[in-house]
């Protein structure tokens, strides 16, 4: 499994490959590592994000090279998911990553 967030890339349960602490920096590990990533991918990101912005998350969209990947943007959604709507806002990421879940159960 591949797990890939603006904090590490995780290759396997327990084993964080690489963690970079500012988001640009963790942005070129995420796009450059992106091209070796072969398991189904979602990549979920927020359009009110300060840190790891839209174009961060189209560009690690974009880095995978496979077709199994979504792409789902929590829109109006901050970094922490923070604001009146916040617990909206999870629910709906929440939502999108069981979505994803079960159709990779249903497809294996």
């Amino acid at each position: 499994m591949h797990l890939v967030t603006s904090q590490a890339i995780v290759t396997s349960p327990g084993d964080v490959t690489i963690r970079i602490g500012t988001p640009r920096g963790c942005e070129r590990i995420a796009v450059a590592a992106g091209h070796g990533v072969s398991v189904p991918v979602l990549v979920i990101g927020s359009t009110a994000d300060d840190a790891c912005t839209p174009s961060h998350t189209q560009r690690l969209f974009a880095s995978i090279t496979h077709d199994r990947k979504q792409l789902h943007m929590v829109q109006g959604a901050t970094h922490y998911y923070t604001g009146p709507d916040g617990k909206a806002y999870m629910s709906e990421a929440v939502g999108v990553v069981g979505d994803f879940l079960t159709a990779q159960l249903e497809t294996s």
